[in-house]
């Protein structure tokens, strides 16, 4: 699932767009989300956040958790510019506020 995810990730966020993406293996920060997706943009780190979730419906707790890391990956120069759930297809997203993109993964489908 998760190789999915990063090739969904590399093709919107291009390397020769100065985009770097960093998975739980090779990310050295105290937070550790699924993955980071970041880039250098005039002078400013932008950010996104991207957590993998397997199951029939995204819980409260899977929100907080994905806040929970962009409030600690962000500051000082570096702002958070999406926060992605990746997700198999079929999975209920009621419980997803606005601010947080759902990516559907249609290779998996929860039933």
């Amino acid at each position: 699932m998760y190789g999915h995810v990063y090739h969904n990730l590399r093709a919107r966020f291009p390397a020769n767009k100065g985009w770097e993406i960093y998975s739980q293996d090779n990310w050295s920060h105290g937070s550790i989300p699924d993955f980071v997706v970041d880039r250098n943009y005039r002078g400013c780190l932008e950010r996104v956040i991207v957590e993998v979730k397997a199951g029939d419906h995204v819980a409260l707790s899977d929100i907080r958790q994905i806040n929970r890391y962009a409030t600690k990956l962000a500051g000082g120069n570096c702002i958070i510019v999406g926060k992605i759930l990746a997700i198999p297809s079929g999975t209920s997203v009621l419980n997803v506020p606005d601010d947080i993109e759902i990516m559907r993964l249609r290779t998996f489908v929860w039933k």
